[in-house]
C-alpha cells in the first residue's frame, strides 16, 4: 500500500468525515501536482477492501491509464471500462471512460460510491446521466480547478452536484513543505505587439481564431523558440508550451 503524505491523509480523513456526517456528494480541491489521484485511489481502495464497489469516471484516455497505474501500485485490482480494454463488470472498483460507461450502464451493476475525476467537467450530460442511474450511490469529486470560466457553479445550491467542498493545502503551502517545487519564471523583458483589448469572449475565455490571428505570427513564435534556445540550447530541457489552437 502507498503513503499517503500528511496532508493527503488528513483529505482522506475529511473526506469520510463528510459520508459520516451525511454528506452524499463531496467536492475535493486539490492544487495541480498535490496527488489527487493518490487521494482518491487509497480511498478506492479503503472502500473496496470492505465489500463496496466503486465505479471512478474518467474523460480522457490518458486520464484512464493513470488512474490504473496509481490503483496497481495501490494493490487494488479494477476493472476497466473503456474503449481498447477488455472490461470486467464484476469488480468491486472500476475505472470507466465517461463515453464508454455512458452506453453501458446496463451492464455495470450498482455502485455504492462514484469517484469523478476533473469533475468541473461534471455538469455535461453525459456525466448528470450516469449519477442518474446511481441515484443512492455516494459522490467523490475531484479537481484543481472548481470554479470554472462560463461561471457555472458546482453547489447544490446553485444547481450543481455538490454538497459540501474539501480543501487541500495551496500551492503556496504545498511549495512550502515540499511537495512540489517552487517555479522558477522567465519570461521576455518585452511582449512584442501584445495587446489583448477588443478581443470577443464567449463562456467567459477568449475566442481561438481571433486570438490565433493576432498572435499566431512568425515574430510572435520566433521569439519563444528564441527565450526557449537560451535556457535550454538545442532542446536540451523538457518545454510543455500551451497553445491557441492545433494550428499554433
Amino acid at each position: 500500500m502507498k503513503t499517503l503524505r500528511p496532508y493527503q491523509d488528513k483529505a482522506v480523513g475529511d473526506i469520510l468525515l463528510a459520508y459520516k456526517q451525511a454528506y452524499r456528494s463531496v467536492l475535493l480541491q486539490v492544487p495541480t501536482g498535490g496527488g489527487k489521484t493518490v487521494i482518491f485511489s487509497h480511498i478506492a481502495r479503503r472502500i473496496g477492501l470492505r465489500g463496496k464497489r466503486v465505479l471512478i469516471l474518467a474523460h480522457r484516455d490518458f486520464l484512464i491509464g493513470q488512474i490504473s497505474a496509481a490503483l496497481t501500485d495501490d494493490g487494488v485490482y479494477h476493472g476497466i471500462v473503456a474503449a481498447g480494454y477488455r472490461p470486467d463488470y464484476s469488480a468491486n472498483v472500476i475505472v470507466g471512460g465517461i463515453g464508454t460507461v455512458v452506453n453501458r450502464l446496463h451492464l455495470m451493476g450498482d455502485f455504492d460510491y462514484i469517484i469523478m475525476d476533473e469533475c468541473h467537467h461534471a455538469v455535461a450530460n453525459s456525466w448528470r446521466e450516469v449519477l442518474a442511474a446511481f441515484p443512492a450511490s455516494r459522490i467523490l469529486g475531484v479537481t484543481a480547478t472548481p470554479s470554472r470560466a462560463d461561471g457555472v457553479g458546482r453547489g447544490t445550491s446553485v444547481g450543481g452536484i455538490f454538497e459540501v467542498m474539501v480543501n487541500g493545502p495551496t500551492v503556496k503551502e504545498l511549495i512550502g513543505m515540499g511537495a512540489l517545487v517552487k517555479p522558477r519564471v522567465i519570461y521576455p523583458g518585452e511582449a512584442r505587439g501584445f495587446d489583448d483589448s477588443g478581443f470577443k469572449r464567449v463562456g467567459g475565455d477568449y475566442v481561438a481564431s481571433q486570438l490565433y490571428a493576432k498572435f499566431g505570427t512568425k515574430a510572435i513564435i520566433g521569439d519563444a523558440i528564441l527565450h526557449y534556445g537560451q535556457y535550454a540550447p538545442g532542446g536540451s530541457k523538457k518545454c510543455s508550451t500551451f497553445c491557441i489552437n492545433v494550428k499554433h
